[in-house]
């Protein structure tokens, strides 16, 4: 009887869960949607590399293979010369003023 009543204890909790939670999703704001989002994103990801792991500056999601890409592609800007020194940036700035 107690393993019964254990079941449908914890059925009745996460059926009382998903309804709280329903509730929340019915009331969010567009940030906490993206939030929650990329919660199940991540969760549900198919495989590694179309994990999510990171953002971009924007907001939007970002995979391991999108990320992968863009080191790559950075490595590739930096090997060409395509790059600004910490002094040319400091030198940049003193111009803003």
């Amino acid at each position: 009887m107690y393993i019964c009543e254990t079941i449908y204890y914890s059925i009745m909790q996460t059926l009382e869960l998903k309804s709280r939670i329903q509730s929340y999703l019915e009331k969010a704001d567009d940030r906490i949607l993206r939030i929650i989002n990329s919660v199940f994103e991540n969760y549900y990801g198919q495989d590694e590399d179309g994990k999510i792991v990171g953002r971009t500056i924007q907001g939007e999601p970002i995979t391991k293979a999108q990320y992968i890409e863009r080191i790559k592609q950075a490595e590739k800007n930096i090997e060409a010369g395509n790059y600004t020194t910490h002094e040319d940036l400091f030198e940049e700035m003193k111009k803003w003023e």
